[in-house]
């Protein structure tokens, strides 16, 4: 397969708070880019969930994305013994697979600030 690129900038409510919908993914999670404005981008307390608008899977958590650019690439959370159960082990350099829409949602982002999320996934993005 090949990488695609998906990139979509986001404006938090009055509230802090922001969720957006990418469009329909077909492949692996393998990076997200987190890029600030100038000025006005979310604030350094701002918070990101990572979840799959079918399913409700928790992709990516992260409990603050800070106030500058950043990289965030999801790991894969690996197992330990037989592989299945609840045991979660050690995170991964895997990519994730992804057959769904991402919910990309937050809170204490700041008053009307905005950022722009870059989906990185090897496979497609329908748009």
């Amino acid at each position: 397969m090949a990488l695609s690129r998906h990139s979509m900038t986001i404006t938090s409510n009055a509230d802090g708070t922001f969720s957006e919908t990418t469009p329909f993914i077909n492949g692996y999670l393998v990076g997200l880019l987190f890029v600030l404005p100038g000025s006005g981008g979310f604030t350094n307390t701002a918070t990101l969930t990572i979840t799959g608008d079918a399913t409700g899977h928790v992709y990516a958590a992260e409990g603050v994305i800070g106030n500058s650019s950043d990289d965030i690439t999801p790991k894969r959370i690996g197992r330990s013994g037989d592989g299945f159960g609840s045991d979660a082990g050690a995170a991964t350099a895997d990519p994730i697979p992804v057959t769904e829409k991402l919910v990309l949602s937050g809170t204490l982002a700041g008053n009307e600030n905005e950022a722009t999320f870059v989906i990185i996934v090897d496979g497609d993005i329908n748009t």
